[in-house]
């Protein structure tokens, strides 16, 4: 695989690598790391969700308000 970065985004990879003593790679590769664990937590977010929906455990809009309300203290 190859990915094409600007090149604003390679000059700063570059200099975090050079600043961490890090290879461009092991930047790039712990980068594509976080960013899949980030969208497993979106994918498994995203399906207890729709579970709660299925099982009926849902708010209505004025519940939903009604909520923000209290907990921002409005």
């Amino acid at each position: 695989m190859s990915v094409q970065l600007t090149l604003e985004q390679e000059t700063a990879v570059a200099q975090i690598a050079e600043v961490t003593e890090r290879t461009t790679d092991e930047l790039a590769q712990e980068a594509v790391d976080k960013f899949l664990h980030t969208q497993r937590e979106h994918q498994a977010a995203i399906e207890r969700s729709r579970a709660q929906i299925v099982a009926g455990q849902t708010l209505s809009h004025e519940e939903v308000f009604s909520n923000l309300k209290k907990r921002m203290g409005w």
